[in-house]
């Protein structure tokens, strides 16, 4: 087997490994607990993502009760982090159905430098002349920032509106008597 065969087996066997890692990542959901778990929204902007509505500012203009929260964290520069950013929303659309939420309402999102990486090219010429030395050089240098991005949701589900309450019938079924300037007129 040639040389050039055995590296591009390597390659490619290397690469078979880690590309079931590149989208083994999700989001994390987390189940709430507790009394507070239904709310009267008051809306917002809103946008929806494969039948799931993302609140971006503000939450649904409706009762909701919250199910939990998620969580997730990807790598956003370069080639591979433009991959996997494309595919948050659907992501999050996902879980949150898996859930049992109809909407998810933003909590928070964070880029966080993880590093930087960097380049640089440089290039010496010279003369040597009979004891004289004579040359230039140059140099060009080039960084860049490595970036995780951190978001965090609500996930919750819409309720219905409850019933409107009955007003209370007086007794006797006449209803409540005539008022004059704050006093009970008399009936007829």
């Amino acid at each position: 087997m040639s040389k050039w065969r055995k590296w591009v087996l390597a390659i490619g066997g290397a690469a078979a490994i880690a590309l079931p890692t590149v989208g083994a990542a999700s989001p994390e959901f987390l189940v709430y607990e507790g009394r507070n778990a239904v709310h009267d929204g008051q809306g917002g902007e809103r946008k929806t993502v494969d039948g799931v509505d993302f609140w971006m500012r503000g939450d649904p203009p409706r009762r909701y009760q919250v199910l939990g929260s998620l969580s997730d964290r990807r790598h956003k520069t370069g080639l591979y982090g433009a991959i996997r950013m494309s595919g948050l929303e659907s992501d999050l659309a996902k879980a949150a159905k898996a859930a049992g939420g109809d909407a998810i309402i933003l909590e928070g999102e964070q880029d966080e430098v993880t590093g930087v990486t960097g380049s640089t090219f440089g290039n010496v010429n010279g003369t040597y002349g009979g004891g004289y030395y004579s040359g230039n050089g140059s140099a060009f240098g080039i960084s860049r920032e490595i970036k995780d991005h951190e978001s965090r949701y609500l996930v919750v589900r819409y309720l219905p509106d409850p019933p409107p309450a009955a007003a209370p019938a007086a007794a006797g079924g006449q209803g409540a008597p005539p008022t004059v300037n704050g006093q009970t007129a008399p009936l007829p």
